[in-house]
């Protein structure tokens, strides 16, 4: 039977007690002042998510302990989209909902957990795929994994590192920068979605910090 899609998430999570524990940039401090979403108040306790880590994640739920949807709830009603923001460096990540409706959108994160992209609404150009499933801005953030389901790929990104601001709050997202042609890291439209995540999981996800 097809794994249940927590566990797909929880995966994520646990991933490192399959391998080294952060293996990051060495560097706990890196997100923007004044993060969005409520999460500012938890920078302390997850910047590192985002900044030194390859596997670990935020807690899951932590998108309901601060009312991300709540926050975003005006897009359900204007059937308009929002823009996330990488939370270190500015660049747009993510544009949702987009090819589904707001409800959809909040349905699949509220019921993984974390926020959950498709491929529709990555921005292709400041978004990187690496080994194992990994997503990590072009800037070096780490975002979260490519978990991907029936659907297609499904990006679970952790809330706190697309919580940014744009570079500059006067320029449009066309006008941000992106990932130079020099890159070598796929962008995430150019991965398979026939990665097998077939692995089993425990039902209860241990807080990282305790890692």
């Amino acid at each position: 039977p097809a794994m249940q899609p927590f566990h797909a998430c929880a995966m994520a999570a646990l991933a490192a007690t399959l391998g080294d524990a952060a293996g990051g940039s060495g560097n706990d401090e890196c997100l923007q002042e004044d993060l969005l979403y409520g999460t500012e108040p938890y920078k302390e306790k997850y910047e590192w998510v985002c900044c030194n880590n390859k596997h670990w994640a935020e807690d899951r739920g932590f998108l309901q302990t601060v009312n991300f949807m709540g926050s975003i709830a005006h897009l359900e009603a204007s059937g308009g989209i929002q823009t996330f923001y990488d939370a270190q460096c500015g660049l747009p990540l993510f544009v949702a909902p987009k090819g589904r409706t707001f409800h959809d959108f909040e349905h699949e994160s509220v019921h993984h957990g974390w926020p959950s992209f498709r491929d529709g609404e990555v921005v292709t150009e400041n978004v990187r795929e690496l080994e194992g499933g990994e997503i990590v801005s072009t800037c070096g953030t780490h975002l979260g994994h490519n978990l991907p389901d029936l659907k297609g790929n499904r990006y679970c990104i952790n809330l706190i590192c697309m919580a940014g601001k744009p570079v500059n709050s006067s320029v449009s997202v066309d006008a941000l920068p992106t990932a130079t042609e020099s890159d070598p890291r796929p962008k995430v439209s150019e991965t398979t979605t026939a990665r097998a995540w077939q692995l089993g999981a425990p039902d209860k996800v241990p807080n990282p910090i305790s890692r």
